[in-house]
């Protein structure tokens, strides 16, 4: 199935050539809260990891597979200010220092908040 739907990213992948990754560090508040999120593409993930404007070690990292990327354009700013908003409301005390949240395989918000569905 996924060779089909990408079938560069399955050549590639599947000899061991990286694929380029970005570290691009973007700002955007969301209901008057700063933060700060970066996109890390690995050959294995796509990581979103999600900072508090106030402090480094406060933090919520969602990883989708290459498949999520090539449907999803993570960079947009409100793919992230939504799943920002999905952070706080899974309890991430983001006005606290070191509160580190995770979910491993975070493909299945694409559907639930809809993020296929955002234009900007």
């Amino acid at each position: 199935m996924w060779k089909d739907e990408c079938p560069l990213f399955y050549f590639l992948h599947h000899r061991g050539i990286r694929m380029k990754t970005y570290h691009d560090l973007k700002k955007i508040t969301v209901d008057s809260e700063e933060f700060f999120y970066i996109i890390h593409e690995r050959n294995e993930f796509v990581r979103l990891r999600i900072y508090s404007g106030s402090f480094k070690t406060t933090y919520f990292d969602m990883y989708f597979t290459w498949k999520d990327n090539y449907w999803i354009n993570f960079f947009k700013p409100s793919i992230a200010e939504r799943l920002i908003r999905y952070a706080m409301q899974r309890d991430w005390d983001f006005k606290k220092e070191r509160q580190v949240k995770k979910i491993d395989n975070a493909s299945f918000l694409i559907d639930q908040l809809k993020l296929t569905e955002l234009e900007t």
